[in-house]
């Protein structure tokens, strides 16, 4: 009978040898200095926010997108890292760069987009 391949487990724990992975949750006021803290925990919930509204933004408007070709398959380049790349910086206005993201996307979406202004997003 021909050897069994080793499982990523198997090949790890024979490089490794036997170990045991121990996580600690702490919280974050208690790792920074005092007076960081408050500076550092609104940079984080500022950045937190930013990010969040250009991710809802993004997904608007693919929501936008499906649901203007409802009588059509979703496209599957939208499941791709490409697209999602594409998509927030064409929602954050790269004026240098927005008609190459707007090119890109209508690589990605077909001509339903193209006929799609920039302005619109």
């Amino acid at each position: 009978m021909p050897p069994q391949k080793l499982t990523k487990a198997q090949q790890v724990s024979d490089l490794l040898g036997k170990r045991i992975s121990v996580t600690r949750k702490i919280k974050l006021e208690t790792i920074l200095r005092p007076e960081y803290r408050t500076q550092l925990t609104n940079r984080i919930i500022n950045m937190s926010s930013k990010l969040r509204d250009v991710m809802v933004r993004s997904q608007f408007f693919v929501n936008y997108y499906i649901l203007c070709q409802n009588d059509q398959p979703v496209n599957n380049k939208i499941y791709t890292q490409n697209f999602w790349y594409s998509v927030p910086q064409l929602v954050l206005n790269k004026t240098n760069q927005q008609k190459q993201y707007h090119l890109r996307l209508v690589y990605f979406l077909g001509k339903p987009f193209s006929q799609t202004s920039t302005s619109q997003i």
